[in-house]
């Protein structure tokens, strides 16, 4: 089995020890607090999924993942949020301009994360 491997965007510290705790056994990690500093590892990490906070500092994660999806398109992109059912509008961007995969509310469902990253991964084989 290839062992994929994640970067984890999000400006939380906390949100990223939570998602690297849970994924740790399963996949090869790394890990940026914003989407400039993202996108500086994507091309030295490689990797196979990004899962990004929406809302960052410098970059959000919409337009993060919209970079991403034209330099990178074989790279599963998948967004979390906070709040995000209130802001439609950015769900909307998100799809159409980031391309994402997948989106994910805040708290994150760890299994049902689990369960996508799974399903997916293994489909892009």
């Amino acid at each position: 089995m290839k062992n994929y491997k994640i970067l984890i965007v999000d400006d939380s510290l906390m949100s990223r020890t939570i998602l690297k705790e849970f994924l740790n056994n399963d996949y090869i990690l790394e890990e940026a607090e914003d989407g400039e500093k993202a996108l500086i590892k994507v091309p030295v990490f490689q990797p196979d999924v990004i899962i990004s906070d929406y809302s960052m500092p410098i970059m959000d994660g919409v337009h993060f993942l919209t970079i991403v999806a034209k330099q990178y398109p074989s790279i599963i992109r998948i967004l979390i949020s906070a709040g995000i059912s209130k802001q439609i509008n950015i769900l909307i961007k998100a799809i159409n301009e980031g391309k994402i995969f997948c989106f994910i509310p805040k708290p994150v469902d760890l299994d049902y994360l689990k369960n996508i990253l799974q399903k997916e991964l293994k489909q892009s084989e």
